[in-house]
């Protein structure tokens, strides 16, 4: 991909991300919800106490503006955890490649260019987020933190394939369908029953169909996914407004989110959760929290 291409891919994966966001009036999945104190330096954080699940949300070069995420996925946390359960910093592309699994739980990298990312944090941060996984780490990623997962660590990758970061190595398999630029909006997403159970979501609310917005998130096809990863959800609706000749019919009953229960890259080693969201549910109006509160519990192995 070009560095044009990047470019685009990064706005279509930031568009809505400066809309200002309201604390929801209550939440459905939990009967407690906190504000989240935000410090001068952007870091926020729920009060900290020695149990807590320590989160690092991605803010470094390709991620784009994103207080809307920050928002949703403080409120996820409070869900998942309890107000005082967590702690949620601010992890910079000079950072990622000190990720120390004694001193993190999971790290969160949002919508943005993968590409970016993966250029921001550099061969070594991209190695440093393989051995967080590895050894018990989690990672969620969304959008362009999604592509980041897929095609530069190479969550997914079949290891008879080159290592993510090889210069000779053009991409990480499972390829994304191309052209990346089809468009957004938003688009009708439905949980499998693994997906409603694993992510703890109310089949009344959740069950059938559920809008979500879409925001150019990586297009896979059910089949190239290795069986060892979890299809969760999948779109049941397309976006095809732009590039319409080539992406027309390559979106409906392909995976929206999917799960690794257990990446490592090394061998014998158990490794982290992994869960990867091709579509945006915090910038859904209104976000929804549930999902990305259910994607915590199960990567920290809450359930």
């Amino acid at each position: 991909m070009t560095r044009t291409a990047a470019v685009l891919r990064a706005a279509a994966c930031a568009l809505g991300l400066a809309t200002a966001w309201a604390h929801p009036a209550s939440l459905t999945r939990r009967t407690t919800t906190a504000d989240v104190a935000t410090d001068a330096s952007g870091a926020s954080a729920a009060a900290s106490t020695d149990s807590a699940v320590r989160i690092a949300l991605y803010l470094g070069g390709g991620a784009g503006y994103q207080p809307k995420y920050h928002a949703t996925l403080a409120t996820a946390a409070t869900m998942a955890f309890g107000e005082g359960g967590f702690t949620l910093q601010n992890l910079t592309a000079d950072a990622v490649a000190n990720l120390d699994r004694a001193n993190l739980d999971v790290v969160v990298f949002p919508g943005g260019s993968g590409n970016s990312q993966a250029a921001a944090v550099g061969v070594q941060g991209l190695a440093a987020i393989r051995k967080f996984v590895t050894a018990g780490g989690a990672y969620i990623g969304t959008c362009g933190g999604s592509y980041l997962g897929l095609q530069h660590v190479g969550f997914y990758l079949p290891r008879i394939h080159p290592p993510c970061g090889d210069p000779n190595a053009t991409h990480c398999t499972p390829a994304t369908q191309e052209p990346w630029d089809r468009g957004d909006g938003d688009v009708l997403v439905e949980f499998t029953p693994q997906g409603l159970s694993q992510l703890n979501l109310s089949s009344q609310r959740f069950g059938g169909n559920v809008t979500i917005f879409y925001g150019q998130g990586p297009i896979i096809k059910a089949a190239d996914l290795p069986p060892t990863v979890s299809q969760l959800a999948f779109y049941r609706s397309e976006i095809h407004s732009k590039n319409t000749n080539e992406t027309k019919g390559e979106m409906v009953n392909t995976p929206a989110i999917t799960s690794l229960d257990g990446y490592s890259d090394v061998q014998g080693e158990q490794g982290g959760r992994v869960v990867l969201n091709s579509p945006h549910p915090e910038l859904t109006e209104p976000p929804i929290p549930e999902i990305y509160a259910g994607e915590l519990e199960w990567v920290t192995k809450l359930r």
